[in-house]
């Protein structure tokens, strides 16, 4: 499958502008990119594609792949054949099934662009938890020692931020911390990062 143009793809900034200059780059060409670089090594066959991206069957996630890899190759002036989908990918066949792998030059463009976090930028969970409680802003700490009661407190107010979207005010969360708005707070600044990410 590999020709003699797959072997010699653009340069990473030529695909930044290559996704930059697509008018109508849609959120789930978006996904697709998302989900094929979270993907371990980066490799991913269409019928997985096709399940993370919630479809019935794998042939809708490879047109689709595909009809992005073909409005990128048209900004680049690059389609290696036969596959138009070698614009974004390297192929290799294992066990009878063709694995697709996100070309290096897509990745660091996607990372350029914003569009997904690399692993080295993440920082850890008690990293990531330990910058938002040092961001938090109350008068009182009215918290007391943890217990299954106030652990509960924590996760209702979790879930209301995460889950049920309902709004807690300034004045509720500025005045006192307790386990419970500590948990809507927790809840609110995870979902904007996720959000930052998903674009």
């Amino acid at each position: 499958m590999p020709t003699i143009a797959s072997s010699n793809p653009p340069e990473f900034q030529q695909y930044v502008a290559a996704f930059q200059a697509i008018d109508n780059l849609k959120d789930n060409h978006l996904q697709i990119l998302q989900i094929h670089y979270q993907a371990y090594e980066k490799t991913i066959t269409a019928k997985q594609l096709a399940q993370a991206m919630g479809y019935s069957h794998h042939t809708t996630a490879n047109r689709m792949y595909g009809r992005l890899a073909r409005l990128v190759g048209e900004k680049l002036d690059y389609n290696p054949e036969p596959e138009k989908l070698g614009t974004l990918v390297t192929f290799e066949k294992r066990g009878g099934e063709w694995h697709w792998i996100l070309r290096p030059e897509v990745s660091k463009a996607l990372e350029a662009l914003g569009w997904v976090v690399n692993e080295s930028q993440r920082l850890p969970n008690e990293a990531i938890y330990e910058k938002i409680f040092n961001e938090l802003v109350y008068n009182k700490d009215n918290r007391s020692s943890s217990d299954n009661r106030r652990r509960a407190q924590f996760k209702i107010g979790w879930e209301n931020a995460a889950f049920k979207r309902r709004p807690y005010t300034n004045e509720t969360l500025s005045e006192i911390l307790t386990w419970n708005n500590l948990g809507y707070r927790f809840g609110a600044k995870l979902v904007a990062c996720q959000e930052r990410i998903e674009g």
